[in-house]
């Protein structure tokens, strides 16, 4: 997800594509309902999206797991804290927002922060290299599961809501950029 797009992450029913959507606490629910399910999509909102196009975000059963956690646990201590519930998913910690929705670059701060202080990390990474390594990964397993470069390709294009193949081209060339370099590497 892109940092703004973390913005959008809400909790309860909302609009998208002129339809009301389901909120976060709906997949909680169904992923009691439907044991066997793996992936459940949830609609974001154009308003917080690259362009203002509603896009589909796909969670599988365990990131789903982990984001009903959070929502169950830490997010809970701050909404008591702060004594008022918004509708977003994220919430600041800082004194001067405590309890209000993050900002569109909240997430890039934070991940900043953790970067700086991390020994081994290279610092030169930013939030959307995140982005660029899950296209990587992902494109990885569906050729592996899929066979088909083109088909690969397409489901990266999809789960990254790129409108355009050429987009998620430039995601995949890193791919093969980092395995040349790690060929180099090798011999």
């Amino acid at each position: 997800m892109r940092a703004k797009e973390n913005c959008g992450l809400l909790l309860n029913t909302h609009m998208a594509k002129n339809i009301r959507q389901n909120g976060l606490i709906d997949l909680f629910n169904q992923l009691e309902k439907y044991p066997f399910r793996n992936k459940f999509e949830f609609m974001l909102s154009g308003r917080y999206s690259k362009r203002g196009r509603s896009r589909l975000i796909y969670f599988d059963r365990e990131l789903l797991t982990a984001i009903r956690h959070y929502y169950e646990t830490e997010r809970s201590v701050i909404v008591r804290k702060a004594k008022n519930d918004p509708d977003s998913l994220f919430l600041n910690t800082d004194n001067r927002y405590f309890g209000k929705p993050i900002s569109e670059t909240r997430a890039s701060l934070i991940f900043s922060g953790y970067a700086r202080k991390l020994e081994l990390f290279d610092k030169s990474y930013v939030y959307h290299d995140l982005r660029h390594s899950f296209a990587t990964e992902l494109f990885h397993s569906e050729l592996n599961h899929r066979g088909s470069q083109t088909s690969a390709l397409l489901e990266v294009k999809k789960r990254l809501g790129h409108v355009y193949i050429r987009s998620t081209h430039i995601y995949i060339q890193l791919r093969q950029t980092m395995m040349s370099e790690v060929e180099k590497g090798l011999e």
